[in-house]
């Protein structure tokens, strides 16, 4: 470069080929700012003369905002894989529950379809057969009835199924008090809350 030259450098363009500019906006370089063809003091960018210096502190400036986001990155990351956790958790609740409740629904199953420990269990319990297997459905439907109450404590049950189950319950919560079927606490407090005397 001249020394009474002005030259207009962009990001793209090189001062030598040895040399590339780091200036990302339009600057102008004044003829009296430089001190050789080969380094550059001052810069007048924007209407103000800028110095190395100060190109320096804005370097740190904008690398500390750049540790600032990836923190905050960080953070929402984290935040996400902690609800990501806490979800499995509740799906790996949800899926023990349910298989004890589907184990106990097909033992009660078995007892209602077996003449033999329908009838071993009536005589147990000192009533009919066919009574032994009516509160064997009713006992059934309990702990169907419990699991969708306990996936509802996890979130996990959409509200057609809530009232659904609501519903359910207020419906034939007297008729297991007529026949002894006892509840267990879930379900209990569900009709308590809902409406039930």
């Amino acid at each position: 470069l001249m020394r009474n030259q002005v030259c207009v450098i962009t990001a793209a363009e090189r001062l030598r080929p040895t040399k590339q500019t780091m200036i990302s906006t339009l600057c102008v370089l004044g003829p009296s700012l430089l001190r050789s063809s080969a380094h550059v003091r001052d810069v007048i960018c924007l209407g103000y003369v800028v110095t190395l210096s100060d190109l320096g502190n804005l370097g740190e400036v904008l690398g500390s905002l750049g540790v600032l986001l990836t923190l905050i990155y960080l953070a929402i990351q984290v935040r996400h894989s902690k609800n990501l956790l806490e979800e499995n958790r509740k799906i790996a609740l949800s899926q023990v529950y349910g298989s004890r409740a589907t184990s106990r629904i097909e033992d009660l199953r078995q007892s209602i379809d077996s003449p033999y420990v329908a009838k071993l269990a009536a005589e147990i319990e000192g009533i009919s057969e066919d009574d032994y297997r009516r509160n064997s459905l009713l006992r059934k439907n309990i702990v169907h009835i419990d699991n969708m109450l306990f996936q509802n404590e996890l979130g996990l049950v959409d509200e057609e199924t809530r009232d659904r189950v609501t519903r359910i319950i207020l419906k034939d919560y007297p008729t297991w008090e007529k026949y002894g079927i006892e509840a267990n606490m879930r379900v209990k407090k569900w009709y308590r809350e809902h409406g039930g005397t």
